[in-house]
């Protein structure tokens, strides 16, 4: 097996955001979870914290698709933008 380089505790951090888009697969991901394990504790609750409120933000971007824009949007976007009617 490789060696794991241990990465220091803001380092770990940052890769919170990779897993939570789950773009840490394979051994990395294996490396990440020996790491997360061998962590401090306030480590391992930080880098779950910030998985979980990406997680989140993403859940709730994806339903933004289903929401209807209100019937009058597009005659708003269009009353607001400078006429020029000089062609």
């Amino acid at each position: 097996m490789t060696d794991i380089v241990m990465r220091s505790a803001s380092g770990l951090l940052d890769l919170a955001y990779p897993l939570a888009l789950d773009a840490i697969v394979g051994i990395e991901r294996a490396h990440l979870d020996v790491q997360l394990r061998n962590a401090d504790p306030t480590v391992r609750q930080a880098f779950s914290d910030s998985v979980w409120q990406l997680r989140e933000v993403l859940a709730r971007l994806s339903v933004l698709h289903e929401l209807s824009p209100p019937p009058d949007l597009a005659a708003r976007v269009l009353a607001a933008l400078p006429c020029d009617n000089t062609w």
